[in-house]
């Protein structure tokens, strides 16, 4: 698994707090090297995703997330390299697609974690509330705060500081998201056709706040974007202009 430094390609107030929340661990100024959890977006050696049943064809969102944390628990590795650039361009123009899209994603999060467990152990128990709680919105905006004060350009933190409220704005609606999907289900076992493949709410909880710890701490949100999202790498190999 390999991820990129990726640049945004929607140069709005909302396509800004997008990248920002889908990409800290790939902010350009990150150096290559190896990643300590499990990435979110990446590109990957297809024999290898094929290898553990594809991507799931039920997932609006976070398919990918399944796939990655599959092959780290199978004990593959992952590798950021700073050469290779991207340049990601997103559907969320607004501040309502921004919301919205976080929305879904938000309830992926909660349809992967009734994967794995019941319900009356999610919603009872303290983890649950760490994985999808407020301390995971909290977590997942100080990661941000961290990756780009560490790798961020000039330009960079000057556009988190015009966009952080909607960044905010964006993480509550993928807590409610998550707690919708949660509140919702019956009581009792997982869902008899669920994959049993992920490994619990440590890594779970990673996703949810990016799969970054620290910017000292290599990893990053899943690439939300799906149908929604499309790449493109710089033309000639140069990096494009990042708007002040």
């Amino acid at each position: 698994m390999v991820i990129a430094s990726v640049y945004n390609g929607t140069d709005t107030p909302a396509g800004w707090a997008a990248y920002y929340l889908d990409h800290p661990a790939s902010l350009p100024g990150r150096p290559s090297g190896p990643l300590r959890e499990p990435p979110a977006a990446c590109s990957y050696l297809r024999h290898l995703v094929l290898e553990v049943g594809g991507f799931p064809q039920d997932m609006r969102a976070g398919e990918d997330t399944v796939v990655n944390l599959e092959l780290w628990g199978r004990g593959h590795q992952a590798w950021r390299a700073r050469e290779v650039e991207l340049i990601h361009h997103n559907r969320c123009t607004t501040p309502a697609r921004l919301l919205r899209h976080h929305f879904v994603r938000g309830r992926a999060m909660g349809r992967i974690l009734l994967d794995e467990h019941q319900r009356a152990a999610l919603v009872l128990r303290r983890r649950a509330w760490t994985a999808v709680g407020v301390p995971a919105l909290l977590r997942r905006a100080r990661t941000i705060q961290r990756a780009v004060a560490a790798w961020g350009s000039e330009d960079d933190r000057a556009q988190l500081d015009r966009v952080r409220g909607l960044i905010l704005l964006a993480l509550v609606a993928s807590m409610a998201g998550a707690w919708f999907e949660l509140l919702r289900a019956p009581v009792g076992r997982r869902r008899p056709d669920a994959p049993g493949r992920l490994a619990g709410f440590r890594r779970v909880a990673g996703w949810l706040t990016g799969g970054l710890g620290d910017p000292g701490d290599p990893g990053d949100p899943d690439d939300p974007g799906g149908s929604d999202a499309r790449c493109r790498s710089p033309s000639g190999g140069r990096r494009p202009a990042q708007p002040g």
